[in-house]
Parts: C-alpha cells; sequence; structure tokens
C-alpha cells in the first residue's frame, strides 16, 4: 500500500486498546485517606530497609494520594521523597504498560492546588528532580485546561496566553528535572506533549528518543509520540500508521493500536456491523478479551461499539460488565451515560455521582450529572452547580456553558443566561442555539431589538431553528 492509496483508506488514524488504556487509565485519580499505607512506608524507611517494595496497584497509588497532599501541606518534603523515590523503578501490577512512579506524578500533578505546594517544594529542596517533574505535570495540565479541546481556530485570546504561559513553565520545570536526573523517564516523556503543544516537531522526536533510550517498555512516550502525529497536531495518518508498524512488533500491546479509538468521522464507518472497519473493530476488541478475559476495558470498549452500532441493550449490558469488573470512574461514567439515554435517570444519576466522588476534576462527570438534573428531573440549581464545576475544571466547553444558560433562563435569571448565551458564542460565533436562547433571554428581560437580532443570527446559521423560535413566539407574543 503506497502513501496516496493510504489516505484515502485510512484518513482518520485511529488507536487501538492500548491508546484508550493510557488515555482512560491516566485519568482515573482516587482519592481516599491512606496514612496508614505511608506510615507503614516511612517506618521501613527509618528502619533503613533496602528491600525492594512490593508489586504496587493503581487503586494503592491513587489512595494514597490523600496523605501525601496532607505531608505537603505540613511541608514534610523528605518524607513525601522517601515515599516516592523507591516506586521509580517499579512496575505497576498492571498490564497496561506504567510504572508505578508515573502514575504517582500524574494523580498528585491533577490536583489543581499543587502549584502552589511545589513550588515550595522545589524552594525548599532544588536539587531533587521529582518536585520539578510533578510541576512540570500539574503545569500542562493548567495549560490545557487553558486551551480547552476546541479545534485551534475556536479557541480565545485568553485561551492562547494561558496556554503558552503555562507550557513554557512546563517546559522549564521538565529541563530543570531532566539536568538534574537525566534519568527520569516520566519528566521525558511529559516534554513529548510540551513540545506537541509548542508545535516543536523536533522537541517530539528528541524526547520520545530520550524516553524510550531510559526505558523501551514504558509505553507513555509511544502512545504521547502517535498522538502528537496526528494530522490535527504534527503530522498526517501515514505517519502515524507508520510510527505503529515500526514499533509493533516491541510488545503485544502496540500491535494493537489499529482501532477503537472512536474519532468523529471514523465513528460514522463502524456504525455498520458489516462494515469492513466495524469488522475489524469487533475482531480485535474479541481477540484482548480473550487474551485478557477479565478485562474491564475491553468490555467499555465493546459497549462503545455496541452504542455506536445501535445495539443498545448489548451496550448496557457490556457497559455494566465493565463497571463491575472495575468500578472505577471512566466505567463508571460510561454506564452512567448509557442508562441517562435510556431514560434510566435515577440509577444513572447515582452511578455518575459515585464516578465523580472517585474524579471530581474530570469535567465529563460532572457535565453529565449537569444533564441528568437539567433534562431528567428539571433539578436547574443542581445542574447549574453541576456546570460550573465543569466549565471550571475546563474552558472553552460551549456546549455545557449554553446548558448552563438554559438552566438560568428556566430559573428567571435572564442576566446570567445572557452572559453565558454570549461565551458560549464567543467559544463558536455560528452556535444557532446559543443566538436562539439568547434572543429568548433579551425577549424576557424586554430588550425586543436585540432579542430580534439574536433571533435572525440563529435562523441565519441554522434555518431550522425559526421551527423553536415561532412556539417560542406562540407563547409569550410576536415581536
Amino acid at each position: 500500500m503506497d502513501q496516496s492509496e493510504f489516505e484515502i483508506k485510512f484518513s482518520c488514524p485511529s488507536f487501538a486498546l492500548i491508546i484508550e488504556s493510557y488515555r482512560m487509565n491516566r485519568y482515573l485519580l482516587l482519592s481516599f485517606a491512606a496514612v496508614a499505607s505511608i506510615v507503614s512506608l516511612l517506618v521501613a524507611c527509618a528502619e533503613g530497609s533496602s528491600a525492594e517494595p512490593n508489586p504496587i496497584t493503581v487503586f494503592e497509588i491513587q489512595e494514597m494520594t490523600d496523605g501525601i497532599l496532607s505531608l505537603m501541606r505540613e511541608k514534610e518534603y523528605e518524607e513525601v521523597q522517601a515515599i516516592i523515590s523507591p516506586y521509580k523503578e517499579e512496575r505497576l501490577n498492571t498490564r497496561d504498560g506504567f510504572s508505578a512512579y508515573d502514575l504517582f506524578v500524574f494523580t498528585l500533578a491533577s490536583r489543581r492546588e499543587m502549584g502552589a505546594l511545589l513550588e515550595h517544594w522545589i524552594a525548599a529542596n532544588p536539587k531533587t528532580s521529582i518536585p520539578y517533574t510533578l510541576y512540570g505535570e500539574w503545569a500542562t495540565k493548567e495549560a490545557w485546561r487553558f486551551r480547552g479541546g476546541s479545534w485551534a481556530s475556536q479557541v480565545t485570546d485568553d485561551g492562547w496566553d494561558g496556554f503558552e504561559t503555562y507550557l513554557q513553565k512546563a517546559k522549564d520545570r521538565l529541563l530543570m528535572a531532566y539536568k538534574i536526573d537525566p534519568t527520569d523517564y516520566v519528566a521525558c516523556s511529559e516534554m513529548i506533549t510540551v513540545s506537541m503543544g509548542l508545535s516543536d516537531r523536533e522537541g517530539v522526536d528528541l524526547w520520545f528518543d530520550r524516553a524510550v533510550s531510559i526505558d523501551p517498555l514504558y509505553f507513555s512516550p509511544y502512545a504521547k509520540k502517535a498522538y502528537a502525529l496526528y494530522p490535527r497536531w504534527l503530522g498526517s495518518s501515514w505517519e502515524v500508521f507508520s510510527f505503529i508498524q515500526e514499533y509493533a512488533g516491541l510488545d503485544p500491546r502496540f500491535g494493537q493500536i489499529e482501532s477503537a479509538w472512536y474519532e468523529a468521522d471514523f465513528e460514522e464507518e463502524v456504525e455498520d456491523p458489516n462494515s469492513e472497519k466495524g469488522k475489524r473493530c469487533q475482531q480485535i476488541i474479541e481477540e484482548y478479551r480473550k487474551e485478557y478475559p477479565d478485562s474491564a476495558l475491553a468490555m467499555r470498549l465493546q459497549a462503545e461499539l455496541y452504542w455506536l452500532q445501535g445495539m443498545q441493550s448489548e451496550a448496557l449490558e457490556w457497559a455494566k460488565m465493565a463497571a463491575e469488573q472495575d468500578p472505577r470512574s471512566q466505567n463508571l461514567y460510561r454506564y452512567s451515560l448509557y442508562l441517562y439515554k435510556t431514560n434510566r435517570d435515577r440509577k444513572a444519576l447515582e452511578l455518575a455521582e459515585r464516578a465523580f466522588e472517585l474524579n471530581p476534576d474530570n469535567e465529563d462527570i460532572s457535565t453529565l450529572i449537569g444533564r441528568i438534573n437539567h433534562y431528567g428531573f428539571g433539578n436547574y440549581r443542581e445542574a447549574i452547580d453541576a456546570y460550573s464545576r465543569a466549565i471550571d475544571l475546563k474552558n472553552g466547553l460551549r456546549v455545557t456553558t449554553r446548558k448552563r444558560a438554559d438552566c438560568y433562563y428556566y430559573i428567571g435569571e435572564y442576566e446570567k443566561a445572557v452572559a453565558d448565551y454570549q461565551a458560549s458564542i464567543n467559544y463558536r460565533p455560528d452556535y444557532a442555539k446559543a443566538h436562539r436562547g439568547l434572543g429568548c433571554a433579551y425577549y424576557r428581560m424586554g430588550n425586543i431589538l436585540d432579542a430580534q437580532r439574536a433571533f435572525s443570527t440563529a435562523m441565519y446559521f441554522d434555518p431550522s431553528e425559526s421551527e423553536e423560535i415561532s412556539q417560542f413566539l406562540d407563547q409569550f407574543g410576536n415581536l
């Protein structure tokens, strides 16, 4: 297959189970107090134990987060260092290719308060790499929070300013981490993401090479470089495909980077279970399930594939199995979403709230809680609270901002509704629903001229909005 032929057949590269595993597993944060675990580790350190740490699980690391944060607030940096350092060489007790150190860094850096705490740690102990690596990952997350998930053309000026400011902070700290400890593979891996954000293709290649030279079986740099090669960033479909093929023989996991990360235009191609890609997705998921029959990831992906293909009962069954097998936030979220979309609102809300308890920093979960309260129960105040949490977590959520505006409208707080509709329109000027909502709010405030303009704009961008506008005017009077 030559490059031109590939571009036609694989115009949208899709990651496979392990890319999905990378994205989802790294966004699963638990926050249970685990002081006892930390104390036992400190005792072992105090006794001068030189034994290798026992294999540690994802949950054990995540459960230690609150205790480590408490130590950081008390400026007990040596104790924190003593807890984390032994795990830099330890593998997680999972099949997803991560080290324990990697997950420690990610879990701690996901806490919004970490920026200030890490500044104090660096000032107190500037010669250890761990706080610099932590700060680099924290600042990278802040950068993407400012930018949001929109296409470049839809990012606001403030979004770009915050994005560039925090990416530069991340770069400075990660370079210092690498200078102090050239074997800090997590710092090298995170620099791939920073380089991608700064449109530095040479940097992506450089830091990928450095990361895998330290540990060729550490999966994060492979996933990050593959993502950086997406056409929307620094590469092309052909480069993604070539990269995947180059490393497919290194480990069985890498050979599965061919399917199951469903992007928008790829979804259309798997909706038909008899299509070539639909069959390929099903085949890969079945192969993965055969090798790992207890894999909640494979169960959830099977649910997603069935959902895309309109097989709702089957999707619900597999989503439930995934949530029961591994009740982490992402599995609970997916099952809750499907329950909500099939009008099982009460159970959906229960599961979404459980997912939120596990991962309060995930904007998708808060948005779902808002949607269930909003559309399922008409609990507009509760919906506003949930939408607000999501908006605070991630800049540029135009749809969520518009939904919050709708809730303000329904409870008669029209000025707040206007502000949110306008913010949503700023994210996407042709957002017809937001223009219509803005017109309704203006009308209820008695601002007829601005209402007319907003309604006209809505119908210009989407003529079908005229029906909703006509119904509104029939209810409240013509202009």
